[in-house]
């Protein structure tokens, strides 16, 4: 494979043996290289099967402008490994020479990939911040699911879920206040909720409870199945608190 690609013969009569363990090694280090390339253009360009793969929509009202960060991202890429292109004569190729020049090409590559995973980190950061509920929340984390190999992108991703684990708490925590707080309550002057003034007094107590724990069931059975969020040791909690 070095001879197809390089002017200098691998093997030659005064190679020694270190030489050659040492040649092996800098091929594999190649070969991983590569490996995270190809990785980079699977993440980063939405590269599936050799094609691109559509992008993924954003709701809401700046959906737009968050669906044109991720394409600016993508073309950001684009440019790096058409960059990185220029220079794939040196990829196989483990000479001196041309490993000096792939090595800084390489260097330059990874600079850039590090400059799209903070637009990525923005990007989530900002998404979830203007997000309202919870299922909100999980389908964006949803869309950078992919991201998790990227350590720096994934650091945020798990920051994240652990914000939609607190909000999901504090919301049975309100609802356990609502109800103790409505359990005090002795007859309808004092009654607050909108339920008791058109129903009779335990009915709409009864409609109202079921309608807080019909509605944090469906943030619960969300959590439950999104499977492609990361594992943490507060989904035992969340657990816990529904049951």
């Amino acid at each position: 494979m070095h001879d197809k690609h390089s002017n200098k013969p691998l093997m030659i009569n005064n190679f020694h043996k270190d030489d050659i363990f040492h040649s092996i090694q800098l091929f594999q280090q190649r070969l991983n290289e590569i490996y995270e390339i190809c990785e980079c253009m699977i993440i980063f360009g939405w590269y599936r099967n050799g094609q691109k793969e559509n992008l993924p929509l954003f709701s809401g009202i700046q959906g737009t402008e968050y669906q044109r960060t991720l394409e600016n991202s993508q073309q950001a890429f684009d440019r790096t490994l058409y960059l990185l292109k220029r220079h794939s004569k040196y990829m196989l190729d483990i000479s001196t020479n041309a490993s000096s020049i792939w090595s800084q090409e390489l260097k330059r590559f990874f600079e850039s990939i590090h400059e799209i995973e903070l637009i990525i980190v923005k990007l989530i950061n900002e998404a979830i911040t203007k997000a309202i509920t919870i299922e909100q929340m999980i389908d964006i984390l949803e869309i950078f699911v992919n991201f998790q190999s990227r350590t720096i992108i994934n650091h945020i991703l798990i920051d994240k879920t652990r914000d939609i684990y607190r909000l999901f708490l504090s919301e049975i925590e309100d609802i356990q206040t609502q109800i103790a707080a409505h359990q005090t309550l002795d007859d309808m002057k004092n009654s607050t909720h909108i339920f008791d003034l058109f129903l009779p007094h335990y009915s709409a107590k009864a409609m109202w409870i079921h309608s807080l724990i019909k509605r944090i069931t469906k943030n619960y059975n969300l959590l439950i199945q999104s499977s492609n969020l990361p594992d943490l040791i507060q989904q035992n909690d969340i657990k816990f608190a529904y049951e």
